[in-house]
């Protein structure tokens, strides 16, 4: 062999050496256990923390299976993992339990194998990576038993206990908040206080807060409006299309309103085709102007039900604000209660005030 040739593969050698040593330097120190076997089970590759788990060198790990290292009784579904990677030559990610045999210790693991592969396309073996988890998981399952506790606290305590994002949707409800709802609590996490129907707020959550909202405005002297709107003539869409159509209009009627009032603003569907919008701050005038523009919206916005169903939906409102001789919500919200009635006598798709 020529001197410069024996030169280059010396070089190419070195350099293959480099490039393994800096390899197994980043696999020694990536914080989980990186590993490979080939089709007989036996590893031919171990970086430096399987060798502590297993109490041992890399050199004798290398050459050996599972059965060295691990107790028996979870050996099979190890075997099992294996055979599913290179028969089926199939990536697998899963979660797993071992029972170490130098320690005695068991250990669980976040685990992903994947099928080795040969120039010519041929399974030679897998590789893994294992991360453990073995105190995350005691910390999730001591988590949910002090959860456990807080429920069994929070649920015998004679109160409404509840936690909302600031989104407003439920993150916790004790047992009384979810027989308030009329749901189990776990229907109720991630939601507004919805109508069932159209998703906006309820007809309990509507005075529950209708009432703190009046007893807040009389002690500050501030202004409050209620308006009560109704569906125009919704009996003969419902003997007309039938029910189920006679309730999209509801959840089309609540998605079109929903999005022009205020944050702080509560719309609700008190019952059958019947809603109410609470507004605080509000100047009377300012109430009937928000009360005009919704009917306005659906006066000249035709309701898409489908590509055979679009229904000219019109709407009768009855608006109320807060008196200095009014003693309880109640009496601003018939008010507004006789206000639509008023507004539906008048010839319907109308805004009456009674102040």
């Amino acid at each position: 062999m020529r001197w410069d040739v024996r030169m280059a593969y010396k070089k190419n050698i070195a350099a293959l050496l480099q490039q393994v040593h800096e390899m197994t330097s980043v696999l020694d120190n990536i914080g989980s256990y990186v590993y490979c076997k080939n089709l007989a089970g036996k590893y031919t590759y171990v970086n430096a923390d399987v060798a502590a788990l297993f109490q041992t060198s890399v050199q004798d790990i290398i050459g050996k299976d599972d059965s060295h290292f691990f107790d028996l009784n979870v050996l099979d579904e190890l075997l099992k993992n294996d055979r599913k990677v290179i028969f089926g030559k199939v990536s697998l990610a899963f979660e797993e339990s071992n029972l170490i045999k130098s320690t005695g210790k068991v250990h669980t693991y976040k685990t992903i194998k994947n099928p080795i592969f040969n120039e010519m396309g041929e399974i030679i073996g897998l590789s893994g990576i294992s991360t453990d988890i073995t105190m995350q998981k005691l910390l999730e399952e001591d988590n949910q038993d002090q959860k456990h506790l807080f429920d069994v606290i929070l649920n015998n305590i004679d109160a409404y206990i509840y936690m909302k994002d600031a989104k407003r949707r439920y993150r916790y409800v004790n047992r009384r908040v979810a027989e308030l709802i009329g749901l189990p609590a776990e229907e109720i996490i991630g939601k507004l206080d919805t109508d069932v129907l159209t998703s906006i707020y309820n007809r309990r959550y509507f005075f529950d807060n209708a009432n703190r909202e009046f007893n807040r405005a009389k002690r500050h002297q501030q202004a409050l409006a209620v308006i009560s709107l109704d569906v125009d003539h919704f009996k003969t869409v419902n003997d007309q299309y039938g029910h189920p159509v006679g309730d999209q209009v509801l959840i089309k009627i609540a998605q079109l309103i929903t999005p022009t009032i205020r944050a702080e603003d509560i719309f609700a569907r008190i019952g059958g085709e019947e809603f109410s919008i609470l507004l605080p701050n509000i100047s009377l005038s300012q109430s009937l102007q928000a009360a005009e523009r919704l009917r306005d919206l659906l006066d000249k916005k035709p309701i898409l039900i489908n590509k055979n169903i679009m229904l000219s939906i019109k709407i009768s409102l009855g608006v109320s604000v807060l008196k200095a001789s009014d003693n309880c919500f109640q009496d601003l919200y018939a008010r507004s209660d006789s206000a639509l009635y008023q507004a539906k006598s008048q010839g319907r798709n109308h805004v009456y005030l009674i102040d």
